[in-house]
Protein backbone atom coordinates (compact mmCIF):
# COMPACT_ATOMS: atom_id res chain seq x y z
CA UNK A 1 0.00 0.00 0.00
CA UNK A 2 2.64 2.71 0.93
CA UNK A 3 4.46 1.70 -2.85
CA UNK A 4 1.77 2.00 -4.49
CA UNK A 5 0.92 5.88 -2.91
CA UNK A 6 4.38 6.43 -2.92
CA UNK A 7 4.21 6.21 -6.68
CA UNK A 8 1.22 8.14 -7.09
CA UNK A 9 2.93 11.02 -4.98
CA UNK A 10 6.30 10.29 -7.57
CA UNK A 11 3.71 10.59 -10.60
CA UNK A 12 2.26 13.74 -9.58
CA UNK A 13 5.34 15.16 -9.06
CA UNK A 14 7.01 14.18 -12.24
CA UNK A 15 3.53 16.06 -13.98
CA UNK A 16 4.20 19.42 -11.95
CA UNK A 17 7.52 19.50 -13.13
CA UNK A 18 6.59 18.99 -16.65
CA UNK A 19 4.29 21.94 -16.48
CA UNK A 20 6.72 23.83 -14.73
CA UNK A 21 9.08 23.12 -18.02
CA UNK A 22 6.37 24.41 -20.13
CA UNK A 23 6.17 28.16 -19.23
CA UNK A 24 8.69 31.24 -19.98
CA UNK A 25 10.77 32.15 -16.97
CA UNK A 26 8.00 35.24 -16.75
CA UNK A 27 5.22 32.52 -16.42
CA UNK A 28 4.02 32.83 -20.18
CA UNK A 29 3.35 30.07 -22.94
CA UNK A 30 6.46 28.79 -24.40
CA UNK A 31 6.60 30.10 -28.09
CA UNK A 32 8.13 26.30 -29.14
CA UNK A 33 5.75 24.10 -27.69
CA UNK A 34 2.30 23.49 -29.29
CA UNK A 35 -0.54 21.15 -28.62
CA UNK A 36 0.04 18.86 -30.31
CA UNK A 37 3.32 17.31 -29.33
CA UNK A 38 3.99 14.15 -29.27
CA UNK A 39 4.45 12.61 -25.51
CA UNK A 40 8.25 11.55 -25.30
CA UNK A 41 9.42 8.29 -24.24
CA UNK A 42 12.11 7.47 -21.92
CA UNK A 43 15.32 8.21 -23.06
CA UNK A 44 14.54 9.70 -26.42
CA UNK A 45 15.50 13.27 -27.11
CA UNK A 46 13.62 14.97 -30.06
CA UNK A 47 15.32 18.92 -31.36
CA UNK A 48 13.10 21.65 -30.26
CA UNK A 49 11.55 23.12 -33.25
CA UNK A 50 12.97 26.10 -34.51
CA UNK A 51 10.37 29.57 -34.01
CA UNK A 52 8.81 30.40 -37.45
CA UNK A 53 8.79 34.05 -38.10
CA UNK A 54 7.50 36.44 -40.30
CA UNK A 55 10.13 38.16 -42.19
CA UNK A 56 10.17 42.36 -41.29
CA UNK A 57 9.04 44.34 -44.09
CA UNK A 58 11.35 46.96 -45.20
CA UNK A 59 9.91 50.04 -45.67
CA UNK A 60 9.84 52.00 -48.78
CA UNK A 61 11.65 54.98 -48.64
CA UNK A 62 9.59 58.17 -48.54
CA UNK A 63 8.67 59.69 -51.48
CA UNK A 64 10.16 63.18 -52.26
CA UNK A 65 7.62 66.09 -51.61
CA UNK A 66 6.25 67.91 -54.69
CA UNK A 67 7.59 71.80 -54.13
CA UNK A 68 5.80 74.70 -55.99
CA UNK A 69 6.93 78.54 -54.88
CA UNK A 70 4.54 81.42 -56.27
CA UNK A 71 6.04 84.80 -56.34
CA UNK A 72 3.02 86.88 -57.60
CA UNK A 73 3.62 90.44 -58.06
CA UNK A 74 2.08 92.96 -55.73
CA UNK A 75 3.04 96.78 -56.53
CA UNK A 76 2.64 99.98 -54.16
CA UNK A 77 2.57 103.55 -55.51
CA UNK A 78 3.71 106.87 -52.87
CA UNK A 79 2.02 109.79 -53.67
CA UNK A 80 1.55 112.34 -51.50
CA UNK A 81 -0.59 115.22 -52.67
CA UNK A 82 -0.86 113.55 -55.69
CA UNK A 83 2.87 113.30 -56.83
CA UNK A 84 3.95 109.99 -57.39
CA UNK A 85 7.42 110.23 -55.32
CA UNK A 86 7.98 106.21 -54.92
CA UNK A 87 7.37 102.71 -56.56
CA UNK A 88 7.36 99.48 -54.11
CA UNK A 89 7.50 95.63 -55.93
CA UNK A 90 6.75 93.24 -53.92
CA UNK A 91 5.84 89.38 -53.80
CA UNK A 92 3.15 87.35 -52.57
CA UNK A 93 4.27 84.37 -51.72
CA UNK A 94 2.75 80.75 -51.94
CA UNK A 95 4.38 77.79 -51.16
CA UNK A 96 2.88 74.14 -51.39
CA UNK A 97 4.64 71.49 -50.32
CA UNK A 98 2.56 67.74 -51.15
CA UNK A 99 2.01 66.25 -47.77
CA UNK A 100 2.69 69.14 -45.46
CA UNK A 101 0.05 71.72 -45.42
CA UNK A 102 1.02 73.30 -41.93
CA UNK A 103 5.23 73.26 -43.16
CA UNK A 104 3.85 75.32 -46.41
CA UNK A 105 1.93 77.94 -43.81
CA UNK A 106 4.50 78.30 -42.08
CA UNK A 107 6.65 79.33 -44.74
CA UNK A 108 4.73 81.06 -46.12
CA UNK A 109 4.20 82.82 -43.70
CA UNK A 110 8.10 84.00 -43.39
CA UNK A 111 8.58 84.92 -46.58
CA UNK A 112 5.55 86.96 -46.06
CA UNK A 113 7.37 88.89 -43.60
CA UNK A 114 10.47 89.82 -46.04
CA UNK A 115 8.46 89.91 -49.33
CA UNK A 116 5.26 90.86 -49.21
CA UNK A 117 5.91 94.37 -48.28
CA UNK A 118 8.43 97.25 -47.91
CA UNK A 119 8.27 97.79 -44.19
CA UNK A 120 10.29 100.17 -42.50
CA UNK A 121 13.07 100.43 -45.22
CA UNK A 122 9.98 101.09 -47.80
CA UNK A 123 8.61 103.64 -45.26
CA UNK A 124 11.80 105.70 -44.98
CA UNK A 125 12.26 105.57 -49.02
CA UNK A 126 9.11 107.28 -49.13
CA UNK A 127 9.57 110.19 -46.12
CA UNK A 128 13.72 110.47 -47.96
CA UNK A 129 11.84 110.53 -51.58
CA UNK A 130 9.26 113.10 -50.38
CA UNK A 131 11.69 115.51 -48.71
CA UNK A 132 13.91 115.08 -51.70
CA UNK A 133 10.80 116.46 -54.35
CA UNK A 134 9.72 119.12 -52.35
CA UNK A 135 13.16 120.82 -52.16
CA UNK A 136 13.16 120.73 -56.06
CA UNK A 137 12.54 123.90 -58.00
CA UNK A 138 9.74 123.05 -60.89
CA UNK A 139 12.00 122.43 -63.43
CA UNK A 140 13.87 119.41 -61.54
CA UNK A 141 10.47 118.18 -60.42
CA UNK A 142 9.51 117.91 -63.70
CA UNK A 143 12.15 115.88 -64.24
CA UNK A 144 12.33 113.59 -60.95
CA UNK A 145 12.23 110.01 -60.29
CA UNK A 146 10.38 108.11 -58.13
CA UNK A 147 12.48 106.41 -55.58
CA UNK A 148 11.74 102.46 -55.64
CA UNK A 149 12.26 99.47 -53.76
CA UNK A 150 12.22 95.84 -55.74
CA UNK A 151 11.97 92.70 -53.73
CA UNK A 152 12.73 89.63 -55.78
CA UNK A 153 13.57 85.92 -54.35
CA UNK A 154 14.65 83.00 -56.24
CA UNK A 155 14.42 78.83 -55.81
CA UNK A 156 18.46 77.71 -54.75
CA UNK A 157 17.50 74.13 -53.39
CA UNK A 158 13.98 72.50 -52.73
CA UNK A 159 13.52 68.68 -52.07
CA UNK A 160 12.67 66.21 -49.15
CA UNK A 161 15.34 68.10 -46.52
CA UNK A 162 15.56 71.88 -47.83
CA UNK A 163 13.45 74.72 -49.55
CA UNK A 164 15.93 77.41 -49.77
CA UNK A 165 16.25 80.77 -51.46
CA UNK A 166 17.85 83.76 -52.57
CA UNK A 167 16.45 87.13 -51.91
CA UNK A 168 16.81 90.83 -52.97
CA UNK A 169 16.35 94.00 -52.78
CA UNK A 170 16.85 96.75 -55.12
CA UNK A 171 16.68 100.17 -53.95
CA UNK A 172 16.58 103.39 -56.33
CA UNK A 173 17.32 106.39 -54.10
CA UNK A 174 17.55 108.83 -57.22
CA UNK A 175 21.54 108.28 -58.54
CA UNK A 176 22.53 106.59 -61.73
CA UNK A 177 22.93 103.14 -60.61
CA UNK A 178 20.75 100.99 -57.64
CA UNK A 179 22.06 99.35 -55.18
CA UNK A 180 21.33 95.68 -53.91
CA UNK A 181 20.91 93.57 -51.30
CA UNK A 182 21.25 90.12 -50.66
CA UNK A 183 19.66 87.29 -48.22
CA UNK A 184 19.28 84.01 -47.92
CA UNK A 185 16.49 82.01 -46.21
CA UNK A 186 16.46 78.30 -46.07
CA UNK A 187 13.47 76.44 -44.53
CA UNK A 188 13.36 72.65 -43.12
CA UNK A 189 10.71 71.03 -45.53
CA UNK A 190 9.26 68.73 -43.04
CA UNK A 191 8.74 71.43 -40.14
CA UNK A 192 8.50 74.44 -42.42
CA UNK A 193 11.07 76.06 -39.62
CA UNK A 194 13.38 79.04 -40.79
CA UNK A 195 17.41 76.90 -40.38
CA UNK A 196 20.15 78.92 -38.81
CA UNK A 197 23.59 77.97 -39.21
CA UNK A 198 24.01 76.48 -36.85
CA UNK A 199 20.80 73.35 -37.38
CA UNK A 200 23.08 72.81 -40.81
CA UNK A 201 26.23 72.70 -39.22
CA UNK A 202 28.23 71.23 -36.44
CA UNK A 203 30.63 73.38 -36.16
CA UNK A 204 30.18 76.82 -37.22
CA UNK A 205 33.80 77.89 -36.05
CA UNK A 206 35.46 75.33 -38.51
CA UNK A 207 33.47 76.40 -40.91
CA UNK A 208 34.26 79.54 -41.04
CA UNK A 209 38.11 78.90 -41.39
CA UNK A 210 37.08 76.24 -44.51
CA UNK A 211 34.88 79.24 -45.71
CA UNK A 212 37.76 81.81 -45.62
CA UNK A 213 40.21 79.66 -47.24
CA UNK A 214 37.49 78.41 -50.39
CA UNK A 215 36.69 82.12 -51.03
CA UNK A 216 40.04 83.64 -51.00
CA UNK A 217 41.19 80.53 -53.44
CA UNK A 218 38.48 80.94 -55.75
CA UNK A 219 38.80 84.77 -55.92
CA UNK A 220 42.35 84.17 -56.59
CA UNK A 221 41.30 82.08 -59.93
CA UNK A 222 38.95 85.20 -61.26
CA UNK A 223 39.15 88.23 -63.45
CA UNK A 224 40.70 90.87 -61.62
CA UNK A 225 41.68 89.14 -58.53
CA UNK A 226 43.82 91.92 -57.54
CA UNK A 227 40.60 94.29 -57.27
CA UNK A 228 39.59 92.31 -54.33
CA UNK A 229 39.76 93.48 -50.73
CA UNK A 230 38.55 92.54 -46.99
CA UNK A 231 37.41 89.20 -48.52
CA UNK A 232 37.89 87.53 -44.70
CA UNK A 233 35.95 90.57 -43.07
CA UNK A 234 32.96 89.60 -46.07
CA UNK A 235 33.37 85.53 -44.95
CA UNK A 236 32.43 86.37 -41.39
CA UNK A 237 29.86 88.97 -41.85
CA UNK A 238 28.01 86.58 -44.51
CA UNK A 239 27.83 83.49 -42.10
CA UNK A 240 26.87 85.76 -39.17
CA UNK A 241 24.60 87.67 -40.76
CA UNK A 242 21.96 86.47 -43.90
CA UNK A 243 24.29 86.38 -46.94
CA UNK A 244 24.21 82.47 -47.39
CA UNK A 245 21.97 79.66 -48.60
CA UNK A 246 22.02 76.36 -49.85
CA UNK A 247 22.04 75.50 -53.32
CA UNK A 248 22.04 72.32 -55.30
CA UNK A 249 25.72 72.11 -55.52
CA UNK A 250 26.34 73.42 -51.86
CA UNK A 251 26.59 76.15 -49.29
CA UNK A 252 26.98 79.58 -51.03
CA UNK A 253 27.96 82.98 -50.08
CA UNK A 254 27.26 86.16 -51.91
CA UNK A 255 28.89 89.55 -51.89
CA UNK A 256 26.73 92.73 -52.80
CA UNK A 257 27.87 95.71 -54.96
CA UNK A 258 31.16 97.22 -54.36
CA UNK A 259 31.17 94.85 -51.20
CA UNK A 260 34.62 93.42 -52.41
CA UNK A 261 35.19 94.77 -55.30
CA UNK A 262 33.96 98.23 -57.50
CA UNK A 263 30.44 98.13 -57.99
CA UNK A 264 30.28 98.13 -61.79
CA UNK A 265 32.05 94.25 -61.31
CA UNK A 266 28.82 93.45 -59.66
CA UNK A 267 28.03 90.92 -57.65
CA UNK A 268 30.04 87.82 -56.38
CA UNK A 269 28.85 84.38 -55.71
CA UNK A 270 31.07 81.63 -54.08
CA UNK A 271 30.40 78.21 -53.46
CA UNK A 272 31.60 75.68 -51.36
CA UNK A 273 30.48 72.32 -52.40
CA UNK A 274 28.76 69.40 -50.65
CA UNK A 275 32.45 67.43 -50.78
CA UNK A 276 33.97 69.79 -48.81
CA UNK A 277 31.18 70.10 -46.12
CA UNK A 278 31.51 66.66 -45.38
CA UNK A 279 31.96 66.24 -41.75
CA UNK A 280 30.55 69.66 -40.83
CA UNK A 281 27.29 69.34 -42.29
CA UNK A 282 24.85 67.64 -40.46
CA UNK A 283 23.27 64.04 -41.55
CA UNK A 284 20.44 64.69 -43.60
CA UNK A 285 20.94 68.39 -45.23
CA UNK A 286 22.88 66.51 -47.47
CA UNK A 287 21.21 66.31 -50.84
CA UNK A 288 19.41 63.22 -52.17
CA UNK A 289 21.95 61.75 -54.92
CA UNK A 290 19.44 61.41 -57.73
CA UNK A 291 20.28 60.92 -61.57
CA UNK A 292 19.46 63.54 -63.72
CA UNK A 293 16.21 62.66 -65.93
CA UNK A 294 17.17 64.59 -69.13
CA UNK A 295 13.99 66.84 -68.77
CA UNK A 296 15.07 69.91 -71.20
CA UNK A 297 13.99 67.79 -73.86
CA UNK A 298 11.08 68.68 -75.47
CA UNK A 299 9.54 65.41 -75.65
CA UNK A 300 9.17 64.98 -71.68
CA UNK A 301 6.17 67.56 -72.50
CA UNK A 302 2.64 68.17 -74.28
CA UNK A 303 0.68 70.93 -74.67
CA UNK A 304 -3.09 70.79 -74.81
CA UNK A 305 -6.18 73.40 -74.42
CA UNK A 306 -8.02 70.22 -73.13
CA UNK A 307 -7.24 69.29 -69.47
CA UNK A 308 -5.32 65.95 -69.49
CA UNK A 309 -5.94 65.30 -65.46
CA UNK A 310 -6.12 67.78 -62.14
CA UNK A 311 -3.48 70.13 -62.70
CA UNK A 312 -0.81 70.09 -60.07
CA UNK A 313 -1.01 73.77 -60.06
CA UNK A 314 -2.68 76.79 -62.14
CA UNK A 315 -1.49 80.17 -63.05
CA UNK A 316 -2.25 83.27 -65.01
CA UNK A 317 0.37 85.22 -67.23
CA UNK A 318 -2.84 87.64 -69.03
CA UNK A 319 -6.42 87.29 -67.94
CA UNK A 320 -7.09 87.79 -71.50
CA UNK A 321 -6.38 84.22 -73.27
CA UNK A 322 -7.38 81.02 -73.55
CA UNK A 323 -6.12 78.26 -70.84
CA UNK A 324 -3.83 75.59 -71.69
CA UNK A 325 -2.47 72.77 -70.06
CA UNK A 326 1.53 71.90 -69.72
CA UNK A 327 1.77 68.26 -68.70
CA UNK A 328 4.50 65.86 -68.00
CA UNK A 329 5.11 62.80 -70.13
CA UNK A 330 8.09 61.64 -67.57
CA UNK A 331 9.42 62.88 -64.55
CA UNK A 332 11.44 66.28 -64.67
CA UNK A 333 13.79 68.45 -63.37
CA UNK A 334 13.22 71.46 -61.05
CA UNK A 335 12.03 74.54 -63.92
CA UNK A 336 11.03 78.04 -63.45
CA UNK A 337 8.37 79.95 -65.61
CA UNK A 338 9.95 82.77 -67.57
CA UNK A 339 9.16 85.15 -70.47
CA UNK A 340 11.24 85.65 -73.04
CA UNK A 341 12.78 88.97 -73.66
CA UNK A 342 15.20 90.83 -75.75
CA UNK A 343 17.52 91.10 -72.59
CA UNK A 344 17.06 87.53 -71.47
CA UNK A 345 15.14 85.65 -69.42
CA UNK A 346 12.95 88.04 -66.73
CA UNK A 347 10.33 86.86 -64.56
CA UNK A 348 6.93 86.60 -65.51
CA UNK A 349 4.05 88.40 -63.88
CA UNK A 350 1.48 85.23 -62.10
CA UNK A 351 -1.18 84.67 -60.00
CA UNK A 352 -4.75 86.11 -59.61
CA UNK A 353 -6.82 88.98 -61.18
CA UNK A 354 -4.48 91.28 -62.33
CA UNK A 355 -4.93 95.13 -60.42
CA UNK A 356 -6.22 98.06 -62.26
CA UNK A 357 -2.92 99.81 -61.98
CA UNK A 358 0.58 99.51 -60.89
CA UNK A 359 1.06 95.81 -61.96
CA UNK A 360 5.01 95.92 -63.23
CA UNK A 361 5.32 93.40 -65.75
CA UNK A 362 8.01 90.84 -65.47
CA UNK A 363 8.01 90.72 -61.53
CA UNK A 364 5.94 87.22 -61.02
CA UNK A 365 7.79 84.00 -60.36
CA UNK A 366 6.75 80.55 -60.46
CA UNK A 367 8.85 77.36 -59.59
CA UNK A 368 8.48 73.82 -59.11
CA UNK A 369 10.77 70.64 -58.74
CA UNK A 370 9.51 68.66 -61.41
CA UNK A 371 5.94 67.40 -62.57
CA UNK A 372 5.21 63.44 -62.66
CA UNK A 373 4.58 61.99 -65.43
CA UNK A 374 0.99 62.50 -66.04
CA UNK A 375 0.36 65.65 -64.07
CA UNK A 376 0.10 68.79 -65.90
CA UNK A 377 0.09 72.89 -65.33
CA UNK A 378 -3.22 75.00 -66.00
CA UNK A 379 -1.45 78.06 -67.83
CA UNK A 380 -3.48 80.79 -68.95
CA UNK A 381 -1.37 82.91 -71.17
CA UNK A 382 -1.36 85.58 -74.06
CA UNK A 383 1.08 83.96 -77.23
CA UNK A 384 1.88 86.43 -80.05
CA UNK A 385 3.26 84.73 -83.13
CA UNK A 386 6.60 85.18 -81.78
CA UNK A 387 7.71 83.43 -78.81
CA UNK A 388 7.27 85.08 -75.64
CA UNK A 389 7.28 82.09 -72.89
CA UNK A 390 9.35 79.63 -71.83
CA UNK A 391 10.66 77.10 -69.03
CA UNK A 392 13.74 77.18 -67.26
CA UNK A 393 15.67 74.42 -66.17
CA UNK A 394 17.84 74.79 -63.12
CA UNK A 395 19.81 72.08 -64.66
CA UNK A 396 19.97 74.05 -67.97
CA UNK A 397 18.38 74.48 -71.16
CA UNK A 398 15.01 76.86 -72.48
CA UNK A 399 12.09 75.52 -74.17
CA UNK A 400 10.17 78.08 -75.54
CA UNK A 401 6.26 77.87 -75.96
CA UNK A 402 4.99 79.75 -78.89
CA UNK A 403 1.99 80.00 -81.31
CA UNK A 404 2.26 78.71 -84.61
CA UNK A 405 0.15 81.91 -85.97
CA UNK A 406 -2.13 79.30 -88.29
CA UNK A 407 -5.05 77.68 -85.91
CA UNK A 408 -4.15 79.15 -82.29
CA UNK A 409 -2.10 76.04 -81.62
CA UNK A 410 0.73 76.34 -79.36
CA UNK A 411 4.23 74.72 -80.21
CA UNK A 412 7.42 73.69 -77.94
CA UNK A 413 10.46 73.62 -78.50
CA UNK A 414 14.12 73.50 -77.66
CA UNK A 415 16.23 76.91 -78.15
CA UNK A 416 19.48 76.03 -79.75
Amino acid sequence: MKNRFLALVLALLLCLGLAACAQTPDGGDDPTSTPSEAVQSPGETTAAPSPTSEPTPTAEPAEAPQISVLLAPLAEVGAPEGVMVYNGFYCEPEVIISGAQAASSKITGELKKRLADGGELGEDLLEAASDYYESLDAGMQAIFLPYSLDRRAAVTRGDAAVLSLLCSDEIYRGDSAGYHSYYGMSFDTSSGSLLTLGDIFADTGALKVLARDSVEAQAADMENADSFTGLREFVDAALDGEAWYLSAEGLELIAAEGEIAPAEQGCFRFVLPYAELEGLIRDGFLPAQEPETGAAEAGAFALSFEQPGEPFASLMLDDEADTFYLSANEDTAAFTLCRLGFDGLVFIPVGGDRPDEGLNVGRGYFWTNGLKAGQCLAVTGYFADTPNFGIAFDQGGLLVLAQSGKDGSLLIYKEA
